[in-house]
């Protein structure tokens, strides 16, 4: 990698410590943050000036290191080793009452032709019950008009959803 992982790694742990979960929705926290969806889920606005490649999911944790999401299941492996680096709890959302610091993020992915790598996008569940998205790593965070406890139907836009887990710090 052409990138200091370590320090930003490191960076972004403390971001972690230092948060409150569930997030609250704060258009205005983002915007001149370059940083990805992946980023806002976690609620760890540090921009990614290497080449957007700490916002792809597994390359932190070090699970990642292609720098590419093949399939559904590697995208969920990937966030699962991410997640476990941060010190995040996570388990699958099985519609269940969230306790006090937990909250959702769901996972989709845009299918590719056969054999090339996918996209991938997340939206979240904010601490008012409502779900938000970043777009890109330089649009500002929008929120979606319905509350409800599963995420936004994306598919009519490409994304797929994968999985909606439910996560929390230790």
């Amino acid at each position: 990698m052409f990138f200091d992982l370590t320090s930003k790694a490191k960076r972004i742990k403390k971001a972690v410590e230092n948060n409150t979960y569930p997030p609250a929705f704060s258009a205005k926290e983002w915007r001149n943050v370059k940083a990805n969806c992946y980023s806002y889920v976690l609620d760890i606005p540090i921009s990614d000036f290497f080449g957007k490649k700490i916002w792809i999911p597994g390359v932190m944790s070090g699970f990642n290191t292609e720098e590419l999401i093949w399939s559904s299941l590697h995208l969920i492996d990937c966030v699962k080793s991410d997640l476990d680096f941060l010190g995040f709890n996570y388990r699958k959302d099985d519609g269940t009452a969230l306790k006090e610091t937990e909250y959702r993020i769901a996972m989709y992915i845009l299918p590719s032709l056969h054999d090339c790598p996918h996209d991938f996008h997340f939206v979240r569940q904010d601490s008012d019950g409502e779900w938000s998205e970043r777009n890109g790593y330089q649009n500002v965070p929008r929120k979606f008009e319905e509350v409800t406890d599963t995420p936004p139907d994306l598919e009519m836009y490409g994304p797929r959803l994968c999985e909606v887990f439910v996560i929390s710090k230790k």
